[in-house]
């Protein structure tokens, strides 16, 4: 009996042991990398990983911009079907791009209700059945708010992409435009969000080399207006020109 008790005592010995000097291993979770507004970050999509995924803090009421921008410029560029979408903090999608047949590139604008962390996806349309692949890169914006009264006055190259700016008035108001300097003449458009896609929807744009100064007006209160200035898609500049220009949101009484 002492002689069964000592080698029950020492097998369990063995096994503390054991237990102490294995390694034990975990698996790891990919960790999701953070972006913040302004940076822009620069990744591939292909058949062994169709989608890459960035998270970011916004504060309650801020309007982002994301761009997903194929490095390929050419006729033949093989990311020609990219997708975003936008999740909040608990899952749920907040816009989803599939629906909007991007080409190229796509883009989400949107107005966060709520602080907190949002994700981002850029994919490809079929996700694994999908067939386009490339290198992309993608930008986190903020889009700055107009204030009431208040006048901007900044320069835009052609080459530099889409300015945008917000317009969240609690009242009816009229926006000015003024070009000041410069041979850069962009299309001017204020539009409304487009929720489910992320998108924008045109209410009222004006273009052309004969544009000095418009006013756009009367708009309702209450409504979240997104103003954009870009090169037009009927005029294209070989080499880049700028323009300065001034913007005032004004209220009508």
């Amino acid at each position: 009996m002492r002689i069964r008790a000592a080698c029950l005592i020492l097998a369990a010995l063995v096994f503390i042991y054991t237990l102490l000097i294995t390694p034990t291993f975990t698996q790891e979770i990919p960790s999701i990398p953070q972006i913040a507004p302004g940076e822009t970050v620069v990744a591939e999509i292909s058949d062994s990983q169709v989608e890459h995924r960035y998270r970011f803090a916004a504060l309650a009421n801020e309007i982002v911009v994301i761009e997903m921008r194929s490095l390929d410029r050419s006729f033949h560029n093989p990311l020609w079907a990219p997708v975003l979408v936008l999740l909040d903090a608990n899952g749920a999608v907040l816009a989803d791009t599939t629906a909007a047949y991007s080409v190229d590139d796509a883009r989400i604008v949107a107005e966060l209700l709520h602080a907190g962390e949002y994700t981002i996806i850029a994919t490809r349309e079929g996700g694994a059945q999908g067939e386009s692949f490339g290198g992309f890169e993608l930008t986190l914006m903020q889009v700055p708010l107009l204030g009431m009264g208040v006048a901007v006055e900044d320069s835009l190259s052609s080459d530099e992409g889409i300015r945008y700016y917000a317009v969240r008035a609690g009242q009816d108001f009229r926006l000015n435009y003024q070009h000041q300097e410069g041979d850069f003449f962009p299309q001017v458009a204020l539009h409304r969000l487009d929720e489910a896609e992320g998108g924008l929807r045109e209410v009222a744009v004006v273009r052309g080399r004969e544009m000095e100064e418009v006013v756009f007006g009367t708009f309702a209160a209450n409504t979240t207006y997104i103003l954009t200035l870009h090169e037009s898609d009927t005029e294209f500049n070989s080499t880049p020109v700028r323009l300065e220009y001034r913007i005032e949101v004004v209220f009508v009484s």
